[in-house]
């Protein structure tokens, strides 16, 4: 597996204009669209104001030479320019084009905007719903500033119409994808039926319907344990589609995996069969990797062999949480 090395001054992360994607140092050409990269060694660096070293790691929070934090705007002009670039082509794209179908649409194993760009996912969890006061309304400017192009919201059956509509109007007005989840089911199998009631209840829809262009519809955080069949996540997953699809819902629906969100598994067996059931083919899988080594063996080896299965198949999969 590739890892992230320090980068120091005369090296840099190769960059592709097309995606605003970077790639590993000595990588000649895009992963994700097969573009060549570019061979500008001035562009995206940040200096360190301690020793003077550059770095153009995308996400460097301090300095690989001297370990010293690197100020907030420095980090910023890594990725600030191409994620400008990037939401305001997205926005572009959703405003030009005002059909009640223009959502964000999975493609293959991708996510597109209306106009057929791919999107890639690299975002924040935010504990919103426990944030009784403010909602992290306030923290949401700062996640921006990370480079984010979406926001994970966790929220409840607790929260109102209302304050769902103001945290998502929040993220959408910081230029990132909102990615609501309900945390009710965490780990409870059973407890999704009233999940998907709380989605489907008449003033929540409205506030989905609003928002249907930019939202991601989480459906379910982490659902059951691993106890849960793979016969019974298709059947209750496939009804739980329906009712979404029923109701008028477009928006791409994601689907955790059980086992609280570790099964990955199950998303890989069962993704062909509820992607073909949604009429819209609108569906993503995630998985959340807090493997335990006691019960993943050789996790790195085992990781790799799962993602290049769902490439292979064509799974649309993301990484909801990792640790």
């Amino acid at each position: 597996m590739k890892t992230n090395q320090p980068i120091h001054n005369s090296k840099r992360l190769p960059f592709c204009t097309e995606c605003s994607l970077y790639g590993y140092e000595g990588e000649g050409y895009c992963f994700n669209c097969g573009k060549q990269f570019e061979n500008d060694s001035s562009r995206n660096t940040a200096q360190c104001s301690a020793c003077g070293n550059r770095t153009t790691h995308p996400m460097a929070s301090f300095c690989p030479a001297c370990g010293t934090r690197l100020h907030v705007e420095s980090q910023l002009s890594i990725l600030g320019n191409t994620m400008k670039t990037f939401v305001l082509a997205f926005l572009l794209c959703l405003t030009v084009r005002a059909s009640a179908d223009d959502v964000l649409q999975v493609r293959g194993r991708f996510l597109t905007t209306p106009c057929g760009d791919t999107v890639v996912l690299r975002g924040v969890n935010k504990m919103c719903i426990y944030d009784a006061n403010d909602f992290g309304i306030p923290v949401i400017p700062e996640i921006k500033k990370t480079g984010a192009n979406v926001l994970r919201i966790v929220w409840d059956k607790s929260g109102s119409a209302k304050e769902l509509d103001r945290v998502i109007q929040a993220t959408i007005d910081n230029a990132m994808i909102p990615m609501v989840e309900m945390h009710d089911a965490t780990g409870d199998w059973n407890a999704l039926p009233g999940v998907v009631d709380y989605w489907l209840r008449t003033d929540i829809l409205a506030v989905v319907k609003k928002h249907s262009k930019y939202i991601l519809v989480n459906v379910a955080n982490e659902p059951g344990d691993f106890t849960v069949s793979d016969k019974t996540f298709l059947s209750d997953m496939m009804a739980a589609i329906t009712r979404f699809r029923n109701t008028g819902v477009t928006a791409p629906l994601i689907l955790d995996a059980t086992g609280y969100g570790q099964n990955i598994d199950v998303l890989l067996t069962m993704a062909s069969y509820l992607t073909n059931h949604d009429p819209r083919h609108n569906v993503m899988y995630s998985v959340h990797l807090y493997w335990d080594p006691k019960y993943f063996a050789d996790r790195e080896n085992l990781l790799m062999a799962k993602l290049e299965n769902a490439v292979t198949n064509n799974i649309p999969l993301i990484v909801g949480e990792f640790t």
